[in-house]
Parts: C-alpha cells; structure tokens; sequence
C-alpha cells in the first residue's frame, strides 16, 4: 500500500517468476485473482507474498552461497540487468525482468523446449499486470557487452535460466550470440 502503482506492478514480475519457474498452478492462481491482486485485496496479496516467500527461503537455505541452484531466481535477469543499465535507469528493475523474462522464453521455443502457446502466455501474463512486453533499443549489440560484465556469467559465459515447461526450469551457459540477438528483437520496440 505504500508503493506507487508502477512500483507495485515492477515488483509483480518477481512474483510472475516464481509460477514461471517452479509452479505452474501458481502462475494460474495469479491469472485468477489478478482482479483481487491488483485491487489490493488483504488475503490475495498474503497468499502471493508468503507463497513466494517460502519459496524464496528454501532456494536460499538450499544454496546460501548462490553457487547451484539458487541460480534460478535469476530468470529473466540476465538481459533484465543489462536492459536497466542500457536504459539508464528509465525503467524499473521488474520491468527489465519481465522483459527479460519474454527474451528467454523466445530462446527456450527457439530450442523446441517451450511450444508457441507457452511463450505467448508468458508475454500475456507480464502484459496482463500492465508490465512492458516491448522497449526502443536503438543498439542492440550494445546489450552484450553489459551481459558480460554482469555477475550472471561464468567462466566467460552467459548463464540463462530457461524454461523447458511453464514451472520448470534450468541453467544454460551454452546459449549463443545469435539466440541471444533473436531473444532482444522480440522486445525491441519497432520505431515510428
């Protein structure tokens, strides 16, 4: 209640991850009571905020040093940082994930892990709680570099988190310039 409604809407991307990553039904359950979320309804937003919360502990109780699985929290953030940076700013930090979020499905379908219908979805989710599924990159190769200076990469490689269904998910260090390039054309912002 105390955050603007933008900020409120950022922070749903974080949510929306939780269901992309692990629970499916949880991403249901957000479908569902999008009115009541969006509304401010008490016992909606505790139900979303503790189920996450939970979910959030048990990663970090498992992983406390973030060097396995805890990687996971970062769907969507690997272009999601960079497209902050890249931004300067202009955009909140859930809406770079949730932007980030859309790239990595496109790579995922591109793999054949994700059917069309599933990436589609994932973009009218992040749009159904009225956050960006497009922005204007004027230089899209500028995006790599930031990638590569980010914490999110290992030994020289990007790390993304993929999906191979809608709540589950992985880590893959072998994605490639041009997925990546593909990935960043789907949320780039035709010009007038």
């Amino acid at each position: 209640h105390t955050l603007d409604h933008r900020q409120f809407l950022s922070g749903m991307a974080e949510i929306i991850k939780y269901g992309l990553i692990k629970d499916a039904s949880f991403l249901n359950w957000l479908m569902d009571h999008r009115r009541q979320i969006l509304s401010f309804d008490r016992i909606a937003l505790l139900h979303m905020i503790q189920y996450c919360c939970v979910y959030k502990k048990e990663i970090v109780q498992e992983d406390p040093k973030d060097r396995g699985r805890r990687v996971i929290l970062n769907y969507g953030h690997t272009l999601g940082h960079a497209l902050e940076k890249y931004k300067n700013f202009s955009l909140l930090h859930g809406e770079c994930v949730g932007l980030g979020m859309i790239a990595a499905a496109r790579i995922s379908k591109d793999r054949g892990l994700l059917s069309h219908l599933d990436e589609n979805t994932i973009q009218n989710v992040i749009k159904s709680f009225s956050l960006p599924t497009s922005t204007e990159i004027a230089d899209p190769d500028a995006l790599i570099p930031i990638m590569f200076s980010d914490k999110k990469t290992d030994a020289g490689h990007l790390r993304f988190v993929l999906l191979d269904q809608i709540g589950h998910c992985f880590c893959a260090e072998d994605v490639t310039l041009p997925e990546i390039k593909k990935a960043i054309a789907v949320i780039q912002k035709e010009r007038d």
